[in-house]
């Protein structure tokens, strides 16, 4: 039984073999640094987009804030001119029934007393 020998000559077709891996070794090298250049700007541009984002969403939170306390007063001062508006309303009749009734006496029934 021969054992399996091994040729250390180097022919054309070994060459031609290592300059193909080397030259595909060096393209994959630059396309992959190519690939990872591009996908940081996408992704700083994504953290812009994010902190733009973030700032928008604060200031309307803000703004709903101060737009809720601003509904939420004028809600509670309808409420108190409404309540005065009607206790004027009672104290003006009162007051005009009170003047009709001195005006005109005759109208009234008589007192059975």
């Amino acid at each position: 039984m021969t054992g399996v020998s091994f040729n250390w000559e180097l022919n054309v077709g070994h060459l031609v073999t290592f300059g193909v891996f080397t030259v595909g070794a060096i393209g994959a090298w630059f396309t992959l640094r190519f690939r990872v250049d591009e996908a940081h700007k996408r992704a700083t541009a994504a953290e812009a987009k994010a902190d733009a984002a973030s700032l928008a969403l604060t200031e309307f939170k803000l703004e709903a804030a101060r737009t809720f306390v601003q509904t939420g007063m004028l809600k509670e001062v309808k409420e108190d001119l409404s309540r005065e508006i009607r206790d004027i309303e009672h104290v003006v009749r009162g007051a005009l029934m009170s003047a009709l009734g001195t005006l005109a006496p005759s109208r009234r029934p008589p007192r059975a007393d």
